[in-house]
């Protein structure tokens, strides 16, 4: 088997930060290649992180505290509605963009210098833009785009299946260095715009790239732990 997943389970740490409240006690939740995991907040906010991707939230917040966690990577998230005592508030920050909530169920994607923010039910302002359900807000340095959310498209992760939409072998390529922490080569650059749409179970990632092969008539082969597609 040319990947293989992680099987250890993701290791939580708590450290000492300066953000907002002094001497505020911060946990990192962090997923390794391969891994996903779930976390419920004090709050009662659910959180569903995917591989390769970490979350920073408060032990506890404070009344008056406006609810706020920090992502790198991708993670669900369904946020609990006006806590009693709590600020109704909830944000998520990422390094690229805020999205902000008071109650609902949405997926955060941010790695790449790029964003993408897919709305489930509920309302979220992001980018200076509000959201409805159904509504995919993409940022990259080329601009903000608001359109409609594929179907089983940027949640499928949750039910442990990677889909590749409309994308190209350059999406697979990143998608695997992302999740699985492989490295993919091409034979020829020109491959990596060849068009592909396709999915498969994300312990089976190499059915993916078979797939890839098969479609476009591919051969695939393994070179100091780099995936060459010629």
């Amino acid at each position: 088997m040319l990947i293989g997943t992680a099987a250890a389970a993701a290791v939580i740490t708590a450290i000492l930060v300066m953000r907002g409240q002094a001497g505020a006690e911060m946990l990192t939740l962090r997923t390794g290649f391969g891994e996903t995991t779930t976390l419920k907040l004090h709050d009662g906010t659910e959180v569903w992180l995917n591989a390769n991707s970490s979350v920073s939230y408060p032990r506890r917040w404070k009344s008056g505290d406006v609810r706020t966690v920090e992502l790198q990577g991708e993670a669900f998230f369904k946020v609990k509605h006006a806590p009693e005592g709590l600020h109704p508030r909830f944000v998520v920050h990422t390094a690229l963009t805020d999205v902000e909530v008071t109650g609902t169920a949405f997926n955060v994607y941010h790695r790449h210098d790029s964003a993408a923010i897919a709305l489930e039910e509920g309302s979220v302002i992001a980018g200076g833009k509000h959201m409805r359900p159904g509504d995919l807000l993409q940022q990259s340095a080329r601009g903000t785009t608001l359109t409609q959310s594929p179907d089983g498209g940027f949640s499928a992760w949750m039910e442990k299946r990677m889909v590749i939409r409309d994308g190209t072998l350059a999406t697979v390529a990143l998608r695997m260095e992302d999740i699985y922490g492989k490295s993919i080569r091409f034979g020829k650059p020109s491959l990596a715009s060849l068009p592909f749409t396709g999915s498969a179970a994300m312990d089976q990632p190499e059915l993916l790239l078979k797939a890839v092969c098969t479609v476009h008539n591919l051969k695939m082969r393994e070179e100091d732990d780099t995936i060459i597609l010629e």
